[in-house]
């Protein structure tokens, strides 16, 4: 009889060790559910409006073929002048009307009953009450969309600054006749345009230079000036400039080695010198230039130097079967 109790009793002291066990978990749980409860919840709301006024606007696209034009520009009067230029780009701007339609988002939070029946939390109430007590918070814009867009007239050409489109600068050096004797070009940023530097390139002594910049090849509004001799000198005040027999005969070397050596590309640059110069130069100086411009994929040119050539040499030029076949 005794063992039987003994062995009834360690069989239920496992299973009201379990039963506490599952009691004190379901305890547990039972209060995080009714702290959870609380925990003040925020109560997130949405509203849209739209309201009755008709704005307006532009939309642009670009027009092509790009077109650009200069602004405004100006000379800065310093030792070492620099152009600054402005330029702008067309653009076609379509007017339209709309109507904006406002999302505001909002909110209610209730009060936290934590902070009010545990002591412990009580300091809550005056370090962040508003974390406490209940709250509704402001409406906020948090979304502006047009609607009900609808095109207003005609589209309309607007020109637009363009502070990335790159310039050319064009320097012609002049003789005493104002005939051309050298041309060089550059492609250049707008702001601090250095004159002195670029002056300085020309191989050729001017009698004066005339300088054109331009931000669309042949467009009318390019700026155009001429600075003299006068000028020169303050400008370059070491030049390294040759007289025009002297720059006839350098070109003229540099050219004869560029050939010899093959490179085309440094050849090419010689022709365009000796071609731009107010010099004499003989007939088979156009057939070769053709020869060397059709080298490198400038057919158009190559054409013009060969009728140049045939135009001088006539049908009878020692090359002019060779011309003829580059016109083809």
């Amino acid at each position: 009889m005794g063992e039987t109790s003994l062995a009834g009793g360690a069989i239920a002291q496992p299973f009201y060790r379990g039963l506490g066990r599952s009691l004190g978990a379901g305890v547990i749980c039972v209060l995080s559910l009714w702290l959870s409860g609380c925990v003040g919840k925020y109560h997130v709301k949405y509203r849209e409006s739209t309201p009755p006024q008709v704005a307006y606007d532009y939309q642009t696209t670009v027009v092509k073929p790009a077109s650009y034009r200069i602004s405004d520009w100006a000379l800065s009067e310093h030792d070492d002048p620099a152009l600054t230029v402005s330029v702008e780009q067309l653009f076609s701007a379509q007017k339209f009307s709309y109507q904006e339609q406002i999302t505001e988002k909002g909110g209610r939070k209730d009060a936290d009953m934590i902070c009010f029946i545990f002591p412990f939390f009580w300091f809550l109430l005056v370090v962040e009450p508003e974390n406490c007590f209940a709250r509704t918070d402001e409406w906020q814009v948090t979304k502006k969309q047009r609607i009900n867009l609808e095109n207003v007239g005609k589209p309309e050409p607007k020109w637009v600054a363009n502070e990335t489109q790159q310039l050319t600068l064009e320097l012609t050096g002049l003789d005493e006749s104002a005939r051309q004797q050298e041309q060089l070009r550059y492609r250049v940023s707008q702001n601090h345009i250095g004159l002195r530097r670029h002056l300085a390139t020309l191989q050729v002594e001017p009698n004066s230079v005339a300088v054109r910049v331009s931000a669309q090849g042949e467009s009318a509004d390019a700026i155009q000036f001429e600075i003299d001799r006068q000028a020169l000198a303050v400008l370059v005040p070491r030049p390294v400039w040759l007289p025009m027999p002297m720059a006839k005969d350098k070109f003229m070397l540099g050219l004869r080695d560029a050939l010899i050596a093959g490179d085309v590309s440094k050849a090419n640059g010689y022709f365009e010198k000796l071609v731009n110069m107010p010099i004499e130069l003989p007939d088979s100086f156009y057939y070769r230039y053709a020869v060397s411009l059709s080298k490198v994929g400038r057919h158009d040119e190559a054409r013009k130097y060969a009728r140049r050539y045939l135009a001088l040499a006539g049908e009878g030029g020692a090359h002019a079967q060779q011309a003829k076949g580059l016109l083809r």
